[in-house]
């Protein structure tokens, strides 16, 4: 034998006491601040790698003792600039 359900579902108890606009407002909010806060999660760990790659090649320059990546280093001319005439 099937059991039916007795009462009333949460949205008709809502609707008698006249809850029903504010508790599905209150949900669409909930549903928009948490899908905000998903995206904004997703930026921080987007921030998070890249600054994890700017602090590794800073170390790598520590290392070197230079401010400069070799390559770059080794292209920089010493000699002064000369006017263009």
């Amino acid at each position: 034998m099937k059991k039916k359900n007795i009462g009333s579902t949460f949205d008709s108890w809502f609707r008698e006491e006249g809850l029903l606009e504010k508790v599905d407002a209150t949900a669409a909010r909930r549903r928009v601040n948490r899908e905000d806060l998903e995206r904004i999660n997703a930026a921080a760990d987007e921030l998070n790698s890249e600054v994890a790659d700017v602090l590794k090649y800073q170390s790598l320059d520590d290392l070197a003792g230079t401010a400069y990546p070799a390559s770059l280093a080794a292209n920089t001319k010493t000699s002064a600039p000369t006017m263009m005439r």
